[in-house]
């Protein structure tokens, strides 16, 4: 979850800018752990055979869950 999507086979969802309102929680909310976080598990994804193999990037619910905690 939070990885690929059946229709939106794009690099960025096309529902959501999720990496721009991301920073905007966090900048409100002075979080820095999820921010950090967040960008690491993307750039692991995004270099990971198994995720570029099967095309699948990350969406807005991989960003969501940082947001509800920050």
């Amino acid at each position: 979850m939070g990885f690929g999507h059946r229709i939106y086979k794009k690099l960025r969802s096309s529902r959501q800018d999720h990496q721009r309102t991301a920073e905007l929680v966090f900048d409100v909310t002075g979080e820095t752990r999820s921010s950090t976080s967040r960008l690491e598990l993307e750039l692991i994804a995004l270099e990971d055979e198994y995720f570029v193999s099967r095309k699948l990037y990350p969406n807005w619910t991989s960003t969501r869950g940082f947001i509800y905690e920050a």
